[in-house]
């Protein structure tokens, strides 16, 4: 594990046609963005070998009331061998969008992290969770949970080591996996317990905590966080009641916080909160910037091994100390 709270740049080369852009409205850094497909795509996108991964696609993680859909399965990509950590990963899409099976110009963008990860000898999970409006946000943490606690089952029966799993997130991703990593209920929902969770990886993390009102004066719009919280409860307590610092004490597991170093600034804003409150608590945490990657782009950069964030995911599963919480 990296030294806490370091500051790490790599020295990416900058690459003049951008591989995927952010397609949020009003042209605002907001906290959620589709992906587009350009020219320059081949050059950030790098498959990840498959050859010593068995794969599992489509599992049902939760099925439930309301529950057994398309949006609450999962793919597994396991290694070969024993005793590996695994990665439980939540794709962005500003909580209203996003699949795990998200193709751009045929590159199967997320399902590579799965299979970079599992080829390096880190088990992963890649997920699906339900979407704004068509469920409540709360109903998202709790998916997410049901996910990492199916797979850390499936991954012990697979060989993988149960005690050391770990939930990595990009985007509105990042804030549900740090989410159900720190906010004890949402486990025990999901028929789990607390401290099952070894880590957390948050990359280029949205919504860790709203009610910072820097992070709106840097350009997020408020009314978008409002449209996927504050409408569905009404009141005014949403901002608290949605983000992720305040359930931050002593107990909360390590964590890896990216983002690159041309992410919109209040999101740099947002990730520096989060790792600002957890240093003020004790708990371990190691602070990654990418050169020459922006918030979408980042996606790309988990799958490479010539781009610091995948080597540094891969080194934080294989050596943060698991089982003392």
């Amino acid at each position: 594990m990296l030294p806490v709270s370091r500051n790490i740049r790599t020295h990416a080369h900058l690459f003049k046609a951008s591989a995927i852009v952010c397609a949020a409205a009003l042209g605002l850094p907001l906290y959620g963005c589709g992906i587009v497909y350009y020219a320059g795509m081949p050059l950030v996108y790098d498959k990840a070998a498959s050859d010593s991964v068995t794969e599992y696609a489509d599992e049902v993680y939760f099925d439930g009331p309301d529950g057994a859909d398309d949006k609450t399965r999962l793919d597994l990509f396991f290694p070969d061998g024993e005793g590996w950590p695994l990665v439980v990963f939540a794709h962005g899409g500003g909580w209203t969008e996003g699949d795990k099976n998200l193709r751009v110009g045929g590159k199967d963008v997320y399902r590579n992290i799965g299979r970079y990860l599992a080829a390096n000898g880190v088990g992963a999970a890649v997920i699906n969770y339900r979407l704004i409006p068509g469920v409540h946000w709360r109903t998202q943490m709790t998916d997410v949970a049901h996910a990492a606690v199916y797979a850390r089952r499936r991954a012990g029966e697979i060989g993988g080591n149960p005690a050391r799993l770990f939930v990595a997130g990009h985007s509105a991703g990042a804030h549900l996996v740090s989410r159900i990593a720190l906010d004890r209920q949402i486990l025990e929902a999901a028929g789990s317990r607390d401290g099952i969770i070894c880590g957390v990886i948050a990359v280029a993390g949205a919504g860790y905590d709203m009610e910072d009102q820097q992070t709106y004066l840097l350009g997020a719009e408020f009314g978008y966080l409002e449209r996927r919280f504050g409408r569905v409860d009404g009141g005014e307590s949403w901002p608290r009641e949605a983000s992720v610092v305040q359930f931050i004490d002593g107990d909360a597991p390590p964590f890896l916080v990216m983002h690159g170093d041309r992410e919109y600034p209040s999101l740099v804003r947002q990730s520096d909160l989060l790792v600002e409150r957890l240093e003020e608590s004790g708990v371990p945490v190691d602070k990654l910037v990418v050169d020459g990657f922006n918030h979408t782009r980042m996606v790309l950069a988990m799958s490479r091994d010539d781009r610091m964030a995948g080597p540094a995911m891969v080194d934080f599963a294989k050596t943060t100390p698991c089982g003392t919480r």
